[in-house]
């Protein structure tokens, strides 16, 4: 058994990991509610909405009455590292679960994004000892929500990227989050403020009427939200994965690249900087379980629309190569990225040259962040200095940029390598296995 950390302060019960398997214990005071919500009419009506499907388990432990098993989330995800429509959609579930629990006179206790995970690209709520009764002294927690989901989501929608970003990535307790709540900002966004204050006018009178009536008007406005463009650098860059006149044609990179994932076992797959994603969809059209990342929103965004609905196993994040997400929150029990996304097979192409010209830095820190990511094996595209681009951005600091050092630098941390064809020559794809 090894214990979640991030639930060791729940009340209600801890969640623990055993044989691959998520499970609660139910502490004895949560118990009665516990049965009551698995037993509702409704409990298959809360799953479809996103409540992470929850069973009683059949194994005992020490010291509790009963257990429950989790349906296992592969990949642990923050608000982060999600695109401004996973944000959206993340608001709109618990808006969803809310108004469906609230049918059965239950209700959410938390409303922060922590408590939602994304497996391939739809959301689920994962905190089954957050549900409580509605009485008349239950306050749903729209400080929470605004605080930490719409505030954020508001900012992208008006267009401000870095500073939702920004605000995301702080502290949960941090001073964004503070100064929100000061009487200058405590009104944003507006239509907000005016739900919030008829929901706790009329609650007191009937708590789960004015509750349905505040999330019906707030699921309403987070839809009719819309999320402008936000172009960068790379949201036209053609990634192409055949042939340019022969659609059927499979250029060197791509035949080296599917070759080589055929060959391993169909684990997980981590695709870095993956752009467009076109060499995920095929690891994940061979059956892998895959992760891709980029640092661009507006490509991690239409990932993300293009398998919301195909249902293909990929599960696509905002993430920076270079910086990324650290441990946090209580006792640092948010785990960093390394921990939390690190696959059996991870991919890196058409990066390594942008990094060390681009972002100045070295092999050995590209190298030791490829590996904390890497259980197994790394698929790795180098391009060389006689490249028709990297030619041009050779200068005499950059004397140390060969393949040799690159592989020297690798080395340290996989025993052993190969070298294939990618395209256009002279670039290469080289395998790295622990």
């Amino acid at each position: 058994m090894r214990y979640e950390p991030a639930s060791c302060v729940d009340p209600a019960g801890k969640v623990f990991y055993h044989d691959d398997k998520v499970y609660r214990s139910v502490s004895n005071e949560s118990l009665s509610l516990t049965k009551k919500i698995l037993s509702d009419g409704r409990c298959n009506h809360f799953f479809e909405k996103g409540l992470v499907r929850t069973r009683f388990a059949d194994i005992k432990v020490q010291g509790c009455e009963s257990v429950l098993e989790h349906e296992k989330i592969p990949f642990v995800t923050y608000c982060q590292e999600w695109s401004p429509l996973m944000l959206k959609d993340a608001a709109l579930a618990v808006c969803d679960l809310s108004l469906e629990l609230a049918k059965s006179g239950f209700a959410v206790k938390d409303a922060h994004p922590w408590n939602i995970h994304f497996n391939k690209c739809k959301p689920y709520f994962v905190d089954f000892g957050s549900i409580v009764e509605i009485d008349r002294s239950f306050k749903w927690p729209f400080r929470e929500f605004r605080r930490h989901i719409l505030f954020p989501l508001w900012l992208f929608s008006k267009g401000r990227f870095d500073d939702a970003y920004r605000f995301l990535h702080e502290h949960p307790i941090g001073i964004g989050k503070r100064l929100i709540e000061k009487k200058l900002f405590n009104r944003i966004p507006f239509s907000y403020a005016r739900f919030a204050k008829s929901y706790l006018r009329s609650r007191k009178a009937d708590s789960r009427k004015s509750l349905f009536t505040f999330l019906s008007d707030v699921r309403q406005y987070v839809e009719d939200m819309q999320i402008p463009s936000a172009h960068g650098f790379w949201t036209t860059y053609e990634q192409r994965t055949t042939g340019r006149e022969d659609p059927l044609e499979l250029p060197p990179k791509t035949a080296t690249v599917t070759d080589l994932l055929k060959s391993f076992p169909k684990g997980s797959l981590l695709d870095m900087a993956c752009n467009k994603g076109a060499y995920a969809v095929i690891a994940a059209e061979m059956g892998y379980q895959v992760v891709a990342f980029d640092r661009d929103p507006e490509i991690v965004s239409n990932i993300y629309l293009e398998n919301k609905s195909g249902g293909k196993d990929i599960l696509p994040l905002k993430l920076d190569f270079l910086w990324p997400t650290p441990g946090f929150g209580l006792g640092l029990s948010a785990r960093p990225a390394y921990e939390r996304l690190k696959c059996d097979t991870t991919l890196v192409l058409a990066l390594i040259h942008h990094l060390v010209f681009y972002q100045k830095v070295n092999f050995e820190i590209i190298a030791r962040i490829i590996s904390q990511y890497t259980i197994s094996r790394a698929i790795v595209e180098f391009i060389p200095p006689d490249d028709h681009y990297v030619k041009k951005w050779m200068t005499e600091r950059h004397n140390w940029y060969e393949l040799a050092n690159f592989i020297d630098a690798m080395n340290v941390y996989f025993r052993k390598h190969t070298i294939f064809p990618s395209s256009p020559a002279p670039r290469v794809i080289v395998l790295f296995q622990k």
